[in-house]
């Protein structure tokens, strides 16, 4: 039993030491040169803990960073007919929910979490037909099943703040029109939604027009043409381009396409409804664009926040559309007061 018991002492220290050494990223760890596995000497005729304790002294680690490493994991949540994928981050009293961009993933914000984890729980979602969710419901993606899903994994019933970046800020303002009384605050980054994409609500909003779109999925000859031509006249700006194109390209990214705007068709903010949400419930706004940014214009966000400068502010960073990149995760992280 003796014998027994020291293994299991000796395996698990073991194991704390491959952690501390596989994963510094995530720790505030600051390991000196002369920091070694302790030889059994060191632990004869000590209790266990103590055992551990030179090796977490060695390390200089915190149990909140510790408690924040465990806390780090991918779930998936079976909602309906679906199974919704997530990253969970940290553990903090108040709750971050990130809304990520079309054609990316939750894993987008893992950026922020060492520098949020110990604030705010974070919890970043895949969107239907983004990545790991399987989306199987008959119906588009609506914002109140977006709110049932926030809900079900807000099982400690934080404060609730939201970021969104790119189509996630569209998502996000909705669910600010639709559920203010229970949002904290907004981080928009890149946002969608302060202004109307024609060809977005052509596609999405109409009925000729969506059967236009379908019909594009198997012959995107003419708009290939389009594109073409808008990039000769100059009417489209290179980089527009080149993101269409990306995505049009293949017959499985037009798919794609096709059914990732169809589901999220529902998700049309109504600009004056959030404004006057804003104001009545006093709920801190922030918008962040690339000075650079050829897709979604910061003039748009100049124009929402008229008036509303006691709640929204405005700021624009030297990027181009991408912000979540690691030279802007300290000012982002910045914005967020829990």
């Amino acid at each position: 039993m003796q014998l027994f018991q020291s293994w299991f002492v000796f395996s698990n220290i073991t194991s704390l030491y491959l952690i501390f050494l596989s994963r510094p990223v995530f720790f505030n760890v600051a390991v000196p040169k002369d920091c070694f596995f302790p030889a059994a000497s060191h632990c004869k005729g000590e209790q266990p803990a103590s055992c551990v304790t030179q090796i977490l002294g060695c390390f200089r680690i915190k149990w909140h960073s510790f408690a924040f490493y465990v806390a780090m994991y991918t779930g998936r949540l079976t909602y309906r007919n679906s199974v919704i994928a997530y990253q969970h981050y940290g553990v903090g009293n108040a709750l971050l929910v990130c809304l990520h961009g079309y054609g990316e993933n939750s894993n987008t914000f893992g950026l922020l979490a060492q520098r949020l984890g110990n604030t705010y729980t974070v919890i970043a979602l895949d969107m239907p037909f983004h990545g790991s969710t399987e989306w199987k419901e008959p119906d588009p993606f609506s914002a109140a099943m977006l709110w049932e899903i926030i809900t079900l994994l807000n099982t400690g019933r934080k404060p609730i703040s939201i970021m969104g970046f790119s189509m996630g800020g569209r998502l996000a303002l909705t669910l600010l029109q639709q559920y203010p009384q229970h949002i904290q605050q907004l981080v928009l980054l890149a946002p969608d939604g302060l202004h109307t994409n024609p060809w977005y609500w052509l596609s999405t909003q109409t009925r000729t027009g969506n059967r236009l779109f379908r019909y594009t999925v198997s012959h995107p000859a003419w708009l290939f043409a389009l594109i073409k031509l808008g990039r000769f006249t100059r009417l489209l700006h290179p980089s527009v381009c080149k993101i269409a194109m990306y995505y049009m390209s293949a017959p499985a990214s037009r798919q794609l396409l096709y059914r990732r705007w169809t589901c999220l068709r529902l998700f049309r903010p109504k600009l004056a409804v959030v404004k006057e949400n804003i104001r009545q419930y006093q709920i801190p706004v922030h918008l962040v664009f690339g000075r650079f940014d050829n897709i979604i214009l910061s003039k748009n966000g100049q124009q929402f926040s008229e008036g509303m400068e006691q709640w929204v502010s405005v700021t624009l960073l030297d990027a181009g559309h991408q912000l979540l990149k690691e030279k802007n995760a300290a000012f982002i992280s910045s914005l967020l007061v829990a």
